[in-house]
C-alpha cells in the first residue's frame, strides 16, 4: 500500500474509525454522496474563494450553489446565513493592509520519513514576517476545549504556512470560525 499523501481529515478518520479509513484509502471504495449540509459548507467556501478579487461574496453564492448542486431553498438559505455571519464577523476587515491574503491556499509538504501532508488553508494572511490562518467550519459538531487546544489541523496549518512562507517567524494564529454555531475560536 502506497499513499501519495495524508490530510488532517484522513488522519481524523483514522483516529475515529480505522475501518472507514482502510475502506477509503486502501480499498479505494467510494464514499457515499456528500450530505446536503456538507454541500452547503462547500458552497460557502467556494463563494469566499470566488470573491477574493471583488469581495462581493453574496453575489457569488448562485455560482457556488450550481457547482455543488444546491437547489433546495432551505439549504441555500443556510449557506447565505453562514456567509453573512462570516462577513459580519469581519472576513474582509484589514485585508487591504496585508502583504497577501490567499484563499484556499493548497499545500503539499514533506513531513518527514517520506510522509506528505496535503490540504487547503481557507485564508492565509501574510504581513511582513507574520502570518495568520482563518478556517471557516460549517460542521454540525462544536469543538471541545481539548480539541481546540490539541488541534491536529491547526498544527498542520502552522507547518504549512511556514513551509510556504519561510520568512514567517513567531507564532501563527489559527482561528476556527464555526458558522453553524456562531462560535469564533
Amino acid at each position: 500500500m502506497e499513499l501519495s499523501h495524508l490530510s488532517a481529515s484522513s488522519l481524523k478518520t483514522w483516529k475515529t474509525c480505522k475501518l472507514q479509513w482502510y475502506a477509503e484509502k486502501v480499498l479505494d471504495i467510494d464514499r457515499r454522496p456528500a450530505h446536503p449540509l456538507t454541500r452547503v459548507g462547500s458552497a460557502v467556501h467556494e463563494a469566499f474563494e470566488l470573491s477574493m478579487e471583488d469581495r462581493d461574496t453574496l453575489s457569488h453564492l448562485p455560482e457556488a450553489y450550481a457547482k455543488y448542486d444546491l437547489h433546495e431553498s432551505d439549504l441555500q438559505e443556510r449557506a447565505e446565513n453562514m456567509t453573512k455571519t462570516c462577513i459580519e464577523w469581519g472576513w474582509w476587515d484589514g485585508v487591504d493592509q496585508l502583504d497577501s491574503c490567499i484563499a484556499e491556499q493548497e499545500f503539499l509538504i514533506e513531513a518527514g520519513s517520506g510522509v506528505k501532508l496535503k490540504g487547503f488553508i481557507d485564508r492565509l494572511d501574510i504581513k511582513g514576517n507574520h502570518a495568520s490562518v482563518l478556517d471557516i467550519k460549517t460542521q454540525a459538531r462544536k469543538f471541545t476545549k481539548d480539541e481546540l487546544l490539541n488541534n491536529l489541523q491547526a498544527s498542520i496549518y502552522n507547518i504549512a504556512a511556514r513551509r510556504l512562507n519561510p520568512n514567517v517567524v513567531g507564532p501563527i494564529r489559527v482561528e476556527f470560525w464555526v458558522l453553524r454555531h456562531e462560535i469564533q475560536a
